[in-house]
């Protein structure tokens, strides 16, 4: 099967390869820096985006109830995590990300809200003048009024580059 390949931005693909057997749940990111060994035990569909020197890795737990948001940081020319977050307020299985000068989007269609509703979602997390990630507020929802297509559809894909989204 073919090997995934991730964006990266400002510099050439990033791949994405298992470190052995696709059995052994365990991932290696090459950067063009270091390699960032992953265990990524139950987690499954990791998402990479790297800015600089910043990388940001979504993958759903196995039983699709949780989706984690792990950032990184490269310190010494070796990727250190800054920050995991996980997202329960909606259950999602899919998801995009961006990431871009300190802002990281983690978007989503179909998101299942507590009311067993189809939601379109996208969660921003920005970095501080200490280099640490937070989430900020709740996750961004259409407003109402808006097609039920755009309702459920919103998040599918998110991209930003600088103050724009």
């Amino acid at each position: 099967s073919a090997v995934p390949t991730i964006k990266q931005s400002g510099s050439p693909s990033t791949t994405l390869v298992p470190s052995s057997s696709p059995s052994a749940c365990s991932y290696a990111i090459s950067t063009g820096k270091k390699k960032l060994a992953m265990p990524l035990e139950s987690l499954v569909n990791p998402k990479v985006e790297i800015d600089g020197r910043n990388m940001v890795v979504v993958a759903a737990d196995s039983n699709l109830d949780y989706v984690y948001v792990m950032f990184y940081s490269l310190k010494d020319e070796e990727w250190e995590r800054n920050k995991k977050y996980f997202i329960e307020e909606y259950r999602i299985d899919s998801y995009s990300v961006a990431l871009s000068r300190g802002t990281a989007l983690v978007g989503s269609m179909y998101a299942e809200n507590d009311a067993g509703e189809s939601v379109g979602v996208v969660y921003m997390y920005e970095q501080d003048s200490e280099g640490i990630w937070e989430k900020v507020d709740s996750p961004i929802v259409p407003e109402d009024g808006v097609s039920e297509y755009a309702y459920r559809y919103f998040g599918n894909s998110v991209a930003i580059d600088g103050d724009m989204a």
